[in-house]
């Protein structure tokens, strides 16, 4: 099995091991001596052309922590506008996203304190959860707050930022809390299909960017997004039964899961079987395939 708490070690050895790929490459093509792993760096890696150095590369963000300190949002603005413009292009050719400006969504700076402890109250609520919540320190290695103007939710993760989300934070909106534990979680399951990529292409290339259905966005989507959609509806409807599981949460809030989830179920069946009628699979894409339909399903592997 792959989805699996009791293999969370085996997931932090594999992505210890790509960060220092990372790491060893980035020293390659820069002549640096840096020893710490940035999300920052997978871009630089990944893309041809000639870089130099950036202050953000030394960015050594506390694990799963909220990125609050002003002159690194500063560094970090300024990056995304000039080196780390692919990080931060949301045409729908580069990540599946559609309609989205980079100016309508920006990082949040100053971060008022309030937002700061909704954050860890949220974490601190998605860690009690399943699948591999309790690594989310370990997982993520940092949550860039944005504002996102005319935009009812937003978060993003990119391989070409590997341990990076972008969120907003909706501390004033009703439910806000329970949405952004599902955003964080959804986010979470990017994450990790990531560092499978990382080791594997999942699908093979020859069908890799066919369009075929994705019930998240109830849109035709590259494969690899449409699987990248199964994820975060795997985690999100796995997520939202651990919640229910609550005898004590309010009423309204049980109704707005229940909510959730029937809408998720319909679509994670709907991209699931897309996936399985038009895609050929690599041998860890099948296996990733079955336990994410299965767990979105709610189904015990045989």
């Amino acid at each position: 099995m792959i989805f699996h708490e009791d293999l969370l070690d085996d997931l932090m050895d594999l992505k210890k091991s790509i960060d220092q790929q990372v790491i060893d490459l980035t020293n390659k093509k820069l002549g640096t001596l840096l020893t710490s792993y940035s999300p920052w760096l997978c871009g630089l890696v990944q893309n041809e052309g000639d870089y130099s150095f950036h202050p953000v590369y030394n960015h050594q963000p506390s694990k799963g922590e909220i990125l609050s300190d002003p002159e690194m949002v500063k560094n970090l603005d300024n990056f995304l506008r000039t080196d780390g413009a692919l990080v931060w292009d949301l045409s729908e050719e580069k990540t599946g996203i559609s309609n989205k400006k980079v100016s309508d969504i920006g990082l949040m700076d100053p971060i008022a304190p309030e937002l700061i402890e909704f954050y860890k109250t949220s974490k601190a609520e998605i860690k009690k959860g399943p699948l591999f919540s309790k690594g989310f320190d370990d997982i993520i290695d940092v949550v860039v707050p944005v504002s996102a103007a005319n935009y009812r939710s937003y978060s993003y993760s990119t391989i070409l930022a590997r341990g990076a989300i972008f969120i907003e934070i909706p501390y004033a909106r009703e439910h806000g809390q329970l949405l952004f534990e599902m955003s964080l979680v959804h986010e979470l399951g990017h994450q990790i299909l990531f560092l499978l990529q990382c080791t594997d292409t999942l699908i093979h290339e020859k069908d890799m960017l066919i369009p075929i259905w994705s019930g998240i966005r109830q849109q035709s989507r590259p494969a690899i997004k449409a699987m990248h959609g199964l994820v975060a509806l795997s985690f999100m409807l796995n997520y939202i039964r651990y919640k229910l599981k609550d005898s004590k949460m309010p009423s309204d809030e049980v109704e707005v899961l229940h909510t959730y989830h029937n809408d998720y179920l319909k679509k994670a069946r709907e991209t699931s079987d897309a996936i399985k009628s038009n895609c050929a699979l690599t041998e860890l894409g099948e296996q990733v395939h079955l336990e994410l339909s299965h767990i979105a399903l709610n189904q015990e592997l045989v």
